[in-house]
């Protein structure tokens, strides 16, 4: 096996601690061979990108949604490579990956991973972020998000690549960057829907929509669509109701901030309703266990409507108090 990257090998995100977005678990990853301290980790990479606290909704019920670096990829990548003062190239759409392997193989040569989008399957699961840590003649070696070793891959079929470059004479620190991350909270709950997508508040209200207004009883595939209507939105409530800590930091940075006291007792709700969605007495409507015939009966969709729809209202008032106190501190 030839292993090029610098630091050891482990895994990219432990979904055991609510790490459920792989992009940051392959920044995480990158920031540690390029000699980082480890402040630079999956809780930094997830406020800096936006994924801490943007829930993300497809107007397509049959497509998975996973976070909003899976959806606005290049974005996500803009804000973290500043934040850690780092040139990158990102490729987006790749038809032919043999015509990327000397790039890969120049980057691994200074001990640095390539994040990859896409390298096949792993247990019928198509894989999604991952990082490529090594190769020889024949091979190059993926670190999968929930592997702490390489595995060998000799077909090569990923379609995005990150290639990290040098560093940059712009440098942020720490405590500036949290303070970046904090600032973007209200734009990126009321952030514009496109075509496919809708962002924060509207993705809430758009979810119990979907639920409510009876279309999903003209889905034939019910198992999937108990996923990717609800299961993958519940996830992203559970994962984002954290925030990643991203208010106890700005808080550790700026003591002054102490509004963000009463942002987090919002929170505090977010995770409530979570857990009444998800957990409580077995979840509404089963939670994450929930039926197809149950999804696609609007009736029985209420109560579970009900508590999204508050969760909206609760990350609207999240969004004014950030943005009444921003106005009015030193942030």
């Amino acid at each position: 096996m030839s292993i090029k990257t610098k630091a050891p090998l482990r895994l990219l995100c432990d979904g055991m601690k609510g790490e459920n977005y792989w992009l940051n678990g392959c920044m995480t990853y990158l920031a540690a061979c390029i000699g980082l301290p480890e402040d630079y980790n999956y809780q930094f990479f997830t406020c800096i990108s936006g994924d801490s606290v943007t829930q993300v909704f497809s107007k397509d019920p049959g497509r998975d949604v996973w976070a909003y670096s899976h959806e606005c990829t290049a974005e996500a990548l803009k804000k973290c490579f500043h934040a850690i003062g780092y040139e990158y190239i990102y490729i987006s759409s790749i038809k032919e990956p043999q015509d990327c392997l000397s790039m890969i193989r120049e980057t691994l040569d200074r001990g640095l991973p390539v994040i990859a989008r896409g390298g096949g399957q792993v247990a019928g699961q198509e894989i999604e972020f991952n990082c490529i840590v090594g190769y020889d003649e024949e091979a190059l070696y993926y670190l999968f998000r929930n592997k702490d070793h390489a595995t060998r891959v000799t077909v090569y079929d990923f379609r995005e690549l990150v290639i990290p470059g040098e560093k940059t004479d712009e440098s942020v620190s720490l405590n500036e960057a949290y303070r970046k991350a904090l600032c973007q909270v209200p734009a990126m709950l009321t952030l514009k829907a496109t075509d496919e997508f809708s962002f924060g508040i509207q993705a809430l209200n758009d979810w119990a929509e979907l639920l409510e207004n009876g279309s999903l009883a003209a889905y034939d595939n019910p198992w999937h669509i108990v996923w990717s209507v609800h299961g993958t939105y519940l996830c992203m409530l559970g994962s984002n109701g954290g925030e990643f800590g991203l208010y106890d930091k700005v808080l550790q940075y700026y003591p002054e901030m102490t509004w963000l006291e009463d942002v987090k007792k919002q929170y505090d709700e977010l995770s409530d309703i979570f857990q009444t969605l998800a957990y409580k007495d077995g979840g509404v409507c089963g939670g994450f266990d929930m039926t197809p015939e149950d999804v696609r009966d609007p009736e029985k969709m209420k109560p579970v409507c009900t508590l999204i729809r508050r969760a909206a209202e609760v990350t609207e008032q999240i969004e004014e108090m950030i943005q009444k106190n921003l106005y009015t501190t030193d942030a």
